[in-house]
């Protein structure tokens, strides 16, 4: 199981050692990384048993709100584009149907 958990309903000008600092005095654990986004983050923890006492403490009210603390979701690997895809330039293809022969795509 990970020790990273995801850290949701956070205030939008939290700082990243505010948030630190509660889950090491609320939950007694220690915080390797924490990573704060607008609104959300992600908070890595030294053990597992850390990961797990930190997250009991979902629902608790963290800046006059209910903070929502759950694992985190493993990264997928991303899947690899298809075949013909691979070797296209980058940028918009167009199609034009219904044009004569006798018509250039070029400016004169």
């Amino acid at each position: 199981m990970a020790k990273r958990l995801y850290v949701g309903k956070l205030p939008h000008d939290v700082p990243a050692d505010e948030v630190r600092n509660y889950f090491e005095s609320e939950a007694r654990v220690k915080v390797m990384d924490c990573r704060i986004m607008t609104g959300f983050g992600f908070v890595e923890f030294e053990t597992l048993e850390d990961a797990e006492n930190a997250v009991r403490l979902d629902g608790r009210d963290f800046h006059g709100a209910p903070l929502v603390i759950q694992f985190a979701r493993e990264n997928k690997p991303r899947r690899e584009p298809p075949r013909d895809m691979r070797s296209r330039r980058p940028g918009v293809a167009v199609i034009v149907l219904n044009v004569s022969r006798d018509v250039s795509w070029q400016v004169s």
